[in-house]
């Protein structure tokens, strides 16, 4: 489980911080495939932060993670199926169109 959070932790990190620059981001797209806006890319940072933290915690730690973390984008993804580009609005984020 351990090394399994090292590189959750990379991919996080690295999709957060790549929502950030603004070069790869083209009309709130990553890559001009993902939807990104600041929230999305603040989550992505925190839980890639947080993967590194609880790889030295003892497994409980580790593994309320994994289960706090997987409810968190497991709702996202399916607000996100169910409500497509709607989705952000809904929480209340993001500009009306």
């Amino acid at each position: 489980m351990r090394p399994f959070a090292y590189i959750i932790g990379i991919v996080f990190l690295l999709i957060g911080i790549a929502g950030f620059v603004p070069n790869l981001i083209v009309e709130e797209r990553l890559a001009d495939v993902f939807h990104v806006n600041i929230w999305l890319n603040t989550l992505h940072v925190v839980s890639g932060a947080l993967a590194f933290c609880v790889v030295f915690a003892n497994r409980n730690i580790l593994r309320a993670y994994y289960q706090f973390f997987g409810v968190i984008y497991a709702i996202l993804a399916l607000m996100g199926f169910v409500y497509g580009e709607r989705a952000c609005l809904i929480l209340g984020f993001g500009a009306k169109d």
